[in-house]
């Protein structure tokens, strides 16, 4: 499957192009950005070969991680939505945005956007969403998108400690439909785009 856009209210989740990895790879040097990520910034070289990943893991498993554009300049803005990543044996939910679009309310719109496509179009079961006990921000935009906190761990690579999320699919669907996130009409996953409708929501 090529990447599907997915539009939100104020972003396109799209495709990878070579000018969007080259602004991504400017984001990922930079070690403000990069503060909770990974072991921090790293080389264009790195952010190139993961954005193959991504353009690959869309063909093979019908979703992946989009490029985040500014619907009004078209611009790319950093990236969001589902890896599949061996380290943690289920897909997980992620986000990095530029500095001017820190909180703004971005990375809960593309998460939730992220969360529909998942459990709509893409079929899946269940998503989890990783970071560092001390980034309260992406902690607090899990809460917002439905996540719960289920265990404090190790990463298994890096070796510092994390916090996992997660949220499966019928927990998910049952918190939309009490009017605590997008709502859902029972039996309908979702459009074709994978998107649910969200009456006067900014996300």
């Amino acid at each position: 499957m090529t990447v599907v856009e997915t539009p939100t209210e104020r972003m396109l989740l799209g495709a990878w192009t070579p000018e969007r990895a080259e602004v991504l790879a400017g984001l990922h040097a930079d070690p403000e950005v990069m503060r909770y990520i990974g072991m921090g910034p790293v080389p264009r070289e790195r952010t190139l070969r993961q954005v193959a990943g991504w353009t690959e893991q869309w063909r093979r498993l019908g979703f992946g991680i989009w490029a985040a554009c500014d619907r009004e300049t078209g611009g790319c803005i950093g990236r969001i939505g589902l890896s599949m990543r061996p380290v943690w044996d289920e897909p997980e939910v992620g986000w990095l945005l530029a500095k001017p679009f820190w909180g703004r309310g971005l990375a809960t719109e593309g998460g939730t956007a992220s969360l529909r496509f998942g459990f709509g179009r893409a079929g899946l079961d269940r998503i989890v969403s990783v970071c560092r006990p001390e980034n309260e921000r992406s902690q607090n935009v899990m809460r917002k998108i439905g996540m719960r906190h289920e265990r404090d761990t190790v990463h298994p690579e890096l070796g510092f400690p994390v916090r996992v999320f997660a949220v499966d699919r019928g927990r998910w669907l049952d918190w939309s439909r009490l009017g605590q996130g997008p709502e859902v009409r029972p039996g309908t996953p979702g459009r074709p785009d994978g998107s649910f409708r969200t009456p006067g929501s900014r996300r």
